[in-house]
């Protein structure tokens, strides 16, 4: 999976940086904050956690989770993880 863009963020008066995949960083339908919460959901992270490392509250990165799933078509995050890393094996998951 190849990286392209830094996006910074600012949370607690320091600077966030998270680095996205190319794959969330071409969703041209995504906006600025739903294209970090994609990235950390992807890494792992749960929203009270992507809340926290971004300096919004765990219920705004669930919202901004909803909207890129309701924006990609994707039914849940399971299929937008493997949305994200690209799976060709299952065709539900084209947008």
């Amino acid at each position: 999976m190849s990286w392209e863009t830094l996006i910074l963020g600012k949370a607690q008066n320091q600077f966030v940086q998270v680095k996205l995949c190319s794959r969330i960083e071409s969703a041209q339908v995504l906006t600025f904050r739903e294209k970090q919460v994609l990235q950390l959901v992807y890494e792992g992270q749960s929203c009270k956690q992507i809340g926290r490392r971004l300096g919004i509250s765990d219920r705004t990165a669930e919202v901004h989770r909803a909207h890129a799933m309701l924006k990609l078509q994707q039914p849940n995050v399971v299929h937008l993880i493997r949305w994200i890393a690209g799976d060709p094996t299952d065709q539900a998951l084209r947008p």
